[in-house]
């Protein structure tokens, strides 16, 4: 009996006590993948991260935000050092609400992943990816849509996480920069796409299809390019021969802005060539190539100035482009530098500096976008007014026709003189006789009846 009593009294006891708790962390469930689902949920960073303590009580997101990062990592799987890359974007994910695709695999065949040269595919796995992300966000309603998205390479590191890249956007105030799409930044190799920011709209679409068919309507072209869908963002925003830049107001600029490198995709060397054209990114890093983030540089013998691409102190990003075959040993160190948060790189302060340049850079895209349709309206209004040429058709003239009514009266008692009239025509070939008639006493003939 005590044995029974003693089981019975357990059975009671789970009953009443282990299965409430068992509902009530399913509920508890339940309600934080909701949460997770319909909102932002961002949560401290844990272990050795430490942020500045004014920037680490983060706050729950009442919504997901408008802009959302996307990334192909289709080679590099299984590099510690890309995980720990884009680990850094996580941390500015969880701080600001974005959202961030990243595609594992390639997306596109063997059509346009034609490469000669031995470079790793995947390059065209990029546009074919933010392409069927915008189509996707254009199918559904306008106030569910991203507004922006932003591509990063995944050889990335974000070395500021507190810089939103809402502040980089074109303001909704100024007018004549609303029809700008895309934000692209350039360096000493023409424009860069390993970071740039568009706009979920239409004329994305367009552009980033013609990036993809690129390998096939300009296949000759390609076999010479080094930098694949860059050299196709190149040529189609740049080149007299584009058709965005021949049938697009301003030649193309209207829809688009080179940006600062120092925005999003800072480098982390200020030349990438010393003074004997030696490739600096064909060498190991070492202790001499980490940059400090200052005016200090390194002395490759190219002077001592300071290049705009630079990466500075506070700088939200450092993009190792180029560094191929030596990229663990160039982003190992930066890693360990990003990864310890320290105040002179992972700050708020840099915000307000940007916020100036980035409203002194709209206002003067903006200016020049509005004298750009000034001279263009001048330009047309000009054309317009010019006289048309006329234009004298062989076999379409023909002589005047003379008057019938001109003719002398038969009560006349002056005698109309015998005139010989020819008739001439004009052809191609030129003036050619027809006949030849007298005008007598009833006046001229009627050469040319109507009816």
């Amino acid at each position: 009996m005590s044995a029974k009593h003693d089981r019975g009294t357990f059975v009671m006891l789970h009953r009443r006590l282990v299965r409430p708790i068992i509902v009530t962390g399913l509920l508890a469930c339940f309600c934080y993948l909701w949460l997770a689902y319909h909102t932002d949920i961002v949560v401290l960073i844990p272990g050795p991260v430490s942020l500045d303590r004014s920037q680490e009580e983060l706050h729950v997101h009442s919504r997901r935000a408008r802009i959302a990062k996307v990334t192909v990592a289709a080679n590099t799987l299984n590099s510690t050092i890309i995980h720990r890359a884009l680990r850094t974007h996580e941390v500015q994910n969880e701080i600001h609400g974005y959202q961030h695709f990243i595609a594992t695999g390639e997306l596109v065949g063997d059509l346009s992943e034609n490469d000669n040269q031995g470079r790793p595919r995947g390059a065209w796995s990029k546009p074919a990816y933010l392409m069927s992300i915008i189509v996707a966000e254009l199918t559904k309603p306008e106030s569910e849509r991203l507004d922006w998205i932003f591509w990063f390479d995944a050889d990335t590191v974000v070395m500021n996480p507190h810089t939103p890249l809402e502040i980089f956007l074109p303001p909704s105030h100024i007018p004549e920069v609303a029809n700008i799409h895309l934000l692209m930044a350039s360096n000493w190799d023409g424009l860069n796409s390993g970071a740039f920011g568009l706009r979920v709209h239409p004329w994305s679409v367009s552009i980033l299809s013609a990036v993809l068919a690129y390998p096939l309507y300009k296949a000759d072209k390609l076999k010479k390019d080094r930098f694949r869908d860059q050299s196709a963002f190149q040529w189609l925003l740049q080149s007299q021969d584009s058709f965005l830049v021949q049938g697009g107001h301003l030649g193309g600029t209207e829809n688009w802005a080179d940006v600062p490198m120092r925005w999003f995709n800072s480098l982390p060397i200020n030349n990438a060539f010393s003074k004997n054209w030696d490739w600096i990114f064909n060498h190991n890093m070492t202790g001499k190539l980490l940059d400090n983030g200052t005016k200090e540089i390194y002395p490759d013998g190219n002077g001592r100035i300071v290049q705009p691409w630079k990466v500075m102190r506070g700088d939200m990003l450092v993009h190792f482009a180029g560094t191929a075959n030596v990229r663990d040993s160039w982003m190992e160190p930066w890693l360990e530098r990003a990864e310890q948060y320290l105040p002179a790189w992972s700050n708020v302060t840099r915000q307000e500096e940007l916020k100036s340049e980035a409203e002194f850079f709209w206002n003067i895209t903006a200016s020049r976008i509005e004298m750009g349709r000034k001279h263009e309206k001048e330009k047309a209004e000009k054309t317009a007014k010019k006289p048309k040429p006329s234009i004298n058709i062989p076999g379409k003239n023909r002589p005047p026709v003379v008057d019938p009514t001109m003719h002398v009266s038969p009560a006349s008692t002056d005698a109309a003189p015998n005139v010989a009239i020819e008739v001439v025509t004009v052809t191609q070939s030129g003036p050619v006789k027809v006949a030849t008639q007298s005008a007598g006493e009833g006046g001229f003939p009627d050469l040319y009846p109507t009816s």
